[in-house]
């Protein structure tokens, strides 16, 4: 099957409202329907790639693509999908994820480098035993995956579930939360796993030196907590070498239909030399890496603005990110103030895939249950519709950004 987008070339425009984009949607569904046997007429990666600018990779129910963010045009296709994607920041490699096995290609033209099977027979996986004898006999499944920069390896969080309810977990199955690293260069997953017990979701930051976890506490109570821990190992040995608890500067509780809890860790990146940290009150950590001390902190921006796990974008002094009310927010982290903000439809999902500071624009998948559309949302003035027909998911990341992100 072809590709599933509208290939007219020409940008359309449309209108941030529930109706406006309802239309898009039905006339985006009709022309996914007439055109699927129609091609791409293809960019140049070569081109694109040379300037060092963000290249967006997502997939259809059929095919990855590589998109130019700042055009639409198709730089690259290839047959294919999968539940994960990431990929390495020079461009070189990207990995899929299937609940069945991990896939390394290599850019541009997607040649086939590693299968790894993902089974219960991964490397130190009896380790997990030691929290419940299930979890070592189930098998893994992958949740999230990012890739060193420099394409050496690749670090993938699995949740492994037991199979009978169990009474200490609430008489739901037993489950826990893991990291592991595969080595790119030779296609073989490293002899180490990291057990992530009281852990409900982990964010990762892999570089060179050093494999960067974080994730909060599971609760729903309006006692004091950490807002999470921080670790830092080694990407070769799993080996623990700092350990940061974040501290709260005002542990103010969400009122939410939980019952009440504290804010908890919504995105973590490596920016300059730095780490950054933002929880999902906008509070910002920003973290030495070698220590893991934090060197500035950056009280919580409103005690209304609720972010999305995972849909904030940020530097040292700028924040671009989704809130929990379908608004697209812009902080300065210098002044501590929010600057910009722009509704979005509530009725419509979105996921943040990137922020483009050369032009002040937001790259969102915008869906509301048919194929999704890659947009460019400035803070002012239209949104611009790149392509359609491209696969969402909240829950599993079905694009990836490789290449300079500004």
């Amino acid at each position: 099957m072809s590709l599933v987008v509208d290939t007219v070339r020409q940008p359309r425009h449309l209108r941030l409202v529930t109706l406006g984009l309802s239309v898009l949607a039905l006339l985006t569904s009709l022309i996914w329907l007439t055109n699927r046997s129609e091609r791409w007429t293809l960019g140049s990666w070569t081109d694109h790639s040379a300037t060092g600018k963000p290249i967006v990779l997502a997939q259809t129910n059929s095919t990855f693509i590589a998109i130019d963010p700042y055009t639409g045009t198709v730089v690259s296709q290839h047959p294919g999908g999968a539940a994960l994607l990431a990929a390495s920041a020079n461009g070189q490699q990207v990995i899929a994820a299937t609940d069945d096995e991990l896939i390394v290609y290599r850019l541009p033209d997607w040649a086939v480098a590693y299968r790894l099977p993902l089974d219960n027979q991964l490397p130190n996986l009896y380790q997990l035993a030691t929290y419940h004898p299930d979890l070592q006999r189930a098998k893994p499944r992958p949740v999230t995956l990012e890739v060193d920069p420099t394409g050496r390896y690749a670090a993938v969080g699995f949740v492994s579930m037991g199979e009978h309810p169990d009474p200490a977990f609430l008489d739901t199955p037993p489950w826990i939360l893991w990291v592991t690293a595969v080595d790119l260069q030779h296609g073989t997953w490293l002899p180490w796993i990291h057990p992530l017990p009281g852990t409900d979701w982990v964010y990762i930051v892999p570089t060179p030196e050093k494999l960067f976890l974080a994730g909060s506490p599971i609760a729903a109570t309006s006692q004091p907590l950490s807002l999470g821990t921080l670790l830092a190992l080694d990407p070769t040995t799993g080996q623990v070498q700092s350990q940061l608890t974040l501290p709260g500067l005002s542990p103010v509780p969400l009122n939410t239909s939980e019952g009440g809890r504290h804010p908890r860790i919504a995105a973590v990146r490596f920016f300059g030399d730095q780490l950054l940290v933002a929880t999902e009150q906008l509070e910002v950590f920003v973290v030495d890496p070698g220590t893991l001390q934090v060197t500035r902190q950056v009280a919580p921006l409103s005690p209304t603005i609720l972010v999305r796990g995972a849909q904030v974008w940020l530097t040292t002094e700028r924040l671009v990110a989704l809130t929990q009310t379908s608004e697209l927010i812009q902080a300065d982290l210098v002044s501590g103030q929010i600057v910009a903000r722009r509704s979005l439809p509530t009725d419509w999902t979105a996921e943040l895939v990137t922020f483009l500071p050369d032009e002040h624009v937001a790259l969102l998948l915008l869906s509301n249950g048919l194929p999704g559309c890659l947009v460019r949302v400035p803070f002012q003035g239209e949104i611009e519709q790149l392509l359609c027909g491209l696969d969402t998911n909240l829950y599993e990341r079905r694009f990836a950004v490789t290449g300079g992100i500004g």
